[in-house]
């Protein structure tokens, strides 16, 4: 259904750059003319309904996948064996973090097969519209993402690190809050006090690294088609002495919808890097031993 709602997309580029044909023609106005502009509408209009049925429809299967995700791991919490060295804050942090991963990656699956299928799809006809002057827009993009995927790394990096860090942080704080009562007794709030405290600077560092990396990431990408835009558009009028409003408009009108794709290349990255190390941390959790019945 996404992928279909993707071809509708692509395919009113199509019918607007017939619609603006229409204001360059000299012709007065037939019945073909108003079948075009009828049809594009038509397909605007069904692509907006089906963005939101999409929208809703992997919500759904989200928020589904995260419940079953928690009741594992309760179910298996119950049958966990006493020898496992398992803190209830590394507990906290599979239900109410790890496990909603997996809720925004499969509500961002799906951009796996249409933000490459659009991107390809979009930069065709940029070539078709824009002949050789596409290759300079082309250039630029390329040169974005790979800068891109080089902060894309670093991120994976400060991604397992603010994890390993939150994990140790909730396991203090579980550790203070089971003793709290022998601590207070032997008044030793300054000795846990200073560890509470350096595991949350510890944290808040490496969250601060990965925001900063994301931040660069999504700047980029942002930057990304409108210095594609600058590059095509300044080399089309380089390389020839006259404009087509047909072109110039449907090229403009791709540019704008090319933004879209790009921008949520980095988002899409970054929830399955996420899941994919969530995961694992859960499937660790889940490969426990369990209580001996026999």
């Amino acid at each position: 259904l996404t992928l279909f709602n993707s071809c509708l997309s692509v395919l009113s580029i199509h019918f607007f750059r017939k619609f603006i044909q229409l204001f360059s023609d000299s012709s007065p106005l037939q019945q073909s003319h108003m079948v075009i502009a009828g049809i594009y509408l038509g397909i605007r209009f069904t692509d907006f309904m089906l963005q939101r049925k999409n929208t809703e429809l992997l919500n759904y299967i989200g928020n589904k996948s995260s419940v079953e995700l928690n009741c594992l791991i309760y179910d298996k919490l119950l049958k966990l064996s006493p020898c496992c060295e398992v803190k209830s804050g590394e507990i906290y942090n599979y239900l109410q973090n790890d496990s909603h991963k997996l809720q925004n990656m499969m509500s961002s699956c799906p951009n796996l097969l249409t933000v490459p299928f659009l991107i390809i799809m979009y930069n065709y006809l940029l070539f078709q519209y824009m002949g050789i002057a596409f290759v300079f827009g082309f250039a630029v993009m390329i040169l974005f993402l790979f800068v891109n995927y080089h902060f894309r790394k670093k991120f994976s990096l400060y991604l397992k690190l603010h994890l390993k860090q939150s994990d140790q942080r909730m396991r203090i704080v579980t550790e203070t809050f089971n003793n709290l009562k022998v601590i207070k007794l032997y008044g030793w709030d300054d000795v846990f006090m200073p560890r509470i405290q350096k595991t949350r600077d510890d944290e808040l560092q490496a969250l601060e690294k990965r925001y900063h990396i994301t931040q660069i990431s999504q700047t980029l990408l942002w930057l990304a088609p409108i210095a594609m835009s600058v590059a095509a558009i300044g080399a089309y009028q380089y390389f020839n002495d006259s404009f087509k409003i047909e072109d110039m408009f449907t090229c403009l009108g791709i540019f704008t919808s090319i933004q879209n794709p790009m921008r949520m290349l980095p988002v899409t990255f970054d929830n399955i890097v996420e899941t994919l190390n969530s995961l694992g941390r859960i499937e660790k959790f889940l490969h426990q031993p369990e209580i001996n019945k026999a």
